[in-house]
């Protein structure tokens, strides 16, 4: 065999054998917040317990593996688990990677937190249909009471977790926990199993609430309360009217409640599911250019309005003066 011939034998084995080399590429599977920064100890224990189980499930030993500071919150460790592939490892999690101003928290201690850690990764389990690989709660800031639940897998499926809320202004003219309650029923029967979690938190000039889900379809949460009352107890009454209007529709708004706020006045909330931010499936709503001066006078007209055409889902008056008229219509 001649010099050239061996020499082409070995350039087309060194050819192939960096192509090989060059498709493998350093990846990390990055884990945030899984212990404190004083807590080396616990953060390394965690992680080396994750990669056995990455190595298992992936079929990939880790290259290494270890604990770093945490490239958001500074007091705390992120673990990383850093490994060699041709294309990066897809991971399934419950955090919601598309959600960026919805809190993705829900706990106000630890503790509780912990406790419901072990729920929330059956849950996963059972609408994933595979092993998670790792699960863990952490405080979301540095300066914040809020925990979070993580959990997450290797694997793709077309279910994600969704984070979606509403604001609302003012204080409850019901208790919270009761509006929190017909929240997340409306959810579960919109998303049957796959409800995570709903709450409420506080902002600076208002409150937040917030509804986790898994979905293949994202869907948002829209509060309409352009409605505004000078009292309480008309307020109630327009709430109760609004969820009759929608009484034949197969589906209806989430929930209505009334709010307090001392500058904006009284207010209806009416909640919907949409596919859209700010602007719902159900409905339009219209206020009407003209005012009245008495309720009275403002319902009379309003009546008028909704004989006359059948798009019209129902009006409602408030109790200000002069009296404002609001429709509701039927979308599309």
């Amino acid at each position: 065999m001649g010099i050239t011939k061996i020499f082409g034998i070995l350039l087309a084995c060194f050819s192939v054998q960096s192509a090989s080399a060059a498709a493998a590429e350093l990846y990390e599977y990055r884990m945030e917040s899984i212990a404190s920064r004083s807590n080396q100890a616990q953060c390394e224990a965690f992680v080396q317990d994750t990669a056995q189980r990455f190595a298992v499930r992936s079929g990939i030993t880790p290259f290494a593996h270890g604990c770093r500071s945490d490239t958001i919150d500074s007091g705390s460790l992120e673990g990383v688990i850093s490994y060699f592939a041709e294309e990066r490892i897809q991971f399934l999690s419950s955090k919601d990677r598309r959600a960026s101003v919805d809190s993705e928290g829900g706990f106000g201690s630890e503790q509780a937190c912990q406790a419901a850690l072990p729920a929330r990764t059956a849950q996963f389990k059972t609408i994933y249909g595979v092993e998670p690989l790792a699960s863990w709660c952490f405080r979301l800031y540095s300066m914040s009471s809020i925990h979070v639940a993580r959990v997450e897998a290797v694997g793709t499926s077309d279910i994600k977790s969704v984070i979606v809320g509403f604001d609302f202004y003012g204080r409850f003219t019901v208790p919270a926990q009761t509006v929190l309650a017909t929240i997340r029923n409306a959810a579960e029967q919109k998303f049957p199993g796959h409800v995570v979690d709903a709450s409420f938190e506080g902002k600076l000039a208002y409150a937040r609430a917030t509804v986790r889900y898994y979905s293949p379809i994202r869907y948002f949460i829209d509060n309409m309360d352009e409605m505004k009352f000078a009292t309480t107890e008309a307020c109630e009454e327009a709430a109760q009217d609004v969820m009759t209007m929608f009484q034949d529709l197969a589906d209806r708004p989430v929930t209505t409640f009334c709010t307090v706020d001392g500058l904006a006045g009284i207010r209806v909330n009416l909640i919907s599911f949409t596919k859209l931010i700010g602007a719902t499936d159900l409905y339009t709503h219209y206020q009407a250019p003209s005012s009245f001066p008495t309720r009275e006078q403002c319902r009379q007209s309003a009546t008028q309005v909704a004989n006359d055409n059948d798009k019209v889902l129902g009006t409602i008056c408030t109790d200000a003066v002069p009296s404002v008229k609001h429709v509701l219509l039927k979308k599309g």
